[in-house]
């Protein structure tokens, strides 16, 4: 059975400086319709410095989803990074 969905129509919902969210209607393999709300976001990778002992240093911030402090790896925006790589391969 083809489980894949088609697309029939997109709404954009909110566009912010970091994720735009829509939402979409889409047709499933039965033949009927479903909405599904997307969020679309550049993308990150995260830096994992660990120093000579092998231990990580992590980052104490605080996280309003979560409403609360938590210990998390420092995240890096990708395209900042495709940025800085694409700078760093030109300066060598």
């Amino acid at each position: 059975m083809d489980y894949n969905e088609k697309t029939l129509k997109t709404e954009d919902i909110y566009k912010g400086n970091i994720i735009k969210v829509q939402n979409l209607t889409v047709s499933l393999p039965n033949g009927k319709e479903a909405t599904r709300d997307i969020v679309l976001h550049p993308g990150a990778a995260v830096v994992v410095p660990i120093n000579e002992k092998g231990e990580l240093y992590m980052v104490k911030q605080f996280r309003k989803p979560l409403d609360m402090t938590t210990l998390s790896c420092q995240r890096v925006n990708l395209i900042q990074l495709r940025k800085t790589q694409n700078y760093a391969q030109k300066g060598s």
